[in-house]
């Protein structure tokens, strides 16, 4: 909502600049838009950081572990919209002696949806009480994943970063750019009054 309202303030502004009101919602709206470059820029440096992340779990160590919960829930937000679903899966392991719970799945592993179908097949892989493979981060053995590997979205999420911080920059640069007052090309009162005279 912020992203449509600061675009059509942006073109509104942009079109009509004129007097201090519309110079106030001009320098707003560019406001609003170095907000969402930043959030852009923001979102791009922690995709980088998870896909780095992501991609170092593929040679994590590795220890035998154990599900301690595996069921479906369900919640609803708002009144008349469909329920989300959501797969509680957790699971304990042990590392150099130290007991460790978690619940990430993996990179790539939703475990929310409207639809239960795909849930119900994850936790069909992985049922209470069994005996699971974990892949825990040597330089912090709380962070683990059952299913280790890149991100599969990473594409679309850096091209909507990107995104951003363009519309954001553009915009707040069109909007900021000095006005060039209209010229009458030499044109003086008395031109206006006797236009036979020019």
């Amino acid at each position: 909502m912020l992203f449509i309202f600061a675009t059509v303030s942006g073109f509104w502004h942009g079109r009509f600049s004129c007097g201090p009101l519309i110079m106030a919602g001009r320098y707003l709206s560019a406001a609003l838009f170095v907000v969402i470059a930043c959030v852009g820029l923001r979102s791009g440096i922690s995709t980088v950081q998870d896909v780095s992340y992501a991609k170092s779990s593929s040679h994590w160590p590795s220890v035998m572990g154990t599900v301690t919960r595996s069921e479906m829930g369900r919640r609803t937000k708002l009144t008349g919209r469909p329920p989300e679903y959501i797969a509680h899966i957790r699971y304990r392991y042990r590392v150099e002696g130290d007991t460790y719970e978690a619940k990430r799945i993996g990179f790539n592993t939703g475990v929310q949806a409207r639809n239960s179908v795909g849930l119900k097949r994850l936790l069909t892989r992985y049922p209470e009480s069994a005996v699971v493979r974990v892949f825990y981060d040597p330089k912090n053995p709380a962070s683990s994943v059952l299913e280790p590997g890149p991100i599969e979205t990473v594409l679309l999420r850096i091209c909507g970063s990107v995104l951003f911080v363009f519309v954001g920059i553009m915009a707040s640069l069109t909007l900021l750019k000095p006005r060039q007052k209209p010229t009458n090309h030499g044109l003086t009162g008395s031109d206006f009054k006797n236009p036979a005279r020019v």
